[in-house]
């Protein structure tokens, strides 16, 4: 009994600290950091056009990294900006879907209601924002 509890504490160490090495080696690598870099640089200078082109690649499924959430934020955020409503939908809704517990999905959901009422959906809009509140 008690070299089956040793086994499966040890079973878990070792689970946890590779889980911990993975996390580790998913940090966003130079490439991929310069480009988002340069994608919120055009954005602050309201070079939406510009933006949505460092972005869009670097919200792709195959990044796993702490800044690919935030990728897509901006590049609905730029979407948005260039009038491009039904893309910023796609990027908020894909956003949702793949980082659901990210920190900042509160502020994506507030963005998604912003577009909905853009794009003069008014009940849905509205329906967004109360359920913000709700997650709140």
């Amino acid at each position: 009994m008690f070299k089956d509890v040793f086994m499966i504490r040890l079973t878990f160490i070792f689970f946890s600290i590779l889980f911990s090495l993975n996390v580790l080696a998913q940090t966003a690598p130079a490439d991929y950091q310069q480009a988002y870099q340069k994608g919120e640089r055009a954005l602050r200078d309201k070079k939406y056009d510009l933006a949505r082109e460092y972005f869009a690649p670097l919200t792709s499924a195959r990044y796993q990294n702490e800044l690919v959430p935030y990728s897509h934020y901006f590049m609905a955020l730029a979407c948005l900006k260039s009038d491009r409503l039904a893309e910023s939908r796609t990027y908020l809704r894909q956003l949702e879907s793949r980082y659901p517990n990210w920190s900042k999905i509160a502020d994506a959901r507030y963005l998604y209601a912003n577009v909905l009422l853009e794009e003069d959906q008014f009940t849905a809009g509205v329906d967004a924002l109360n359920a913000c509140r709700k997650h709140a």
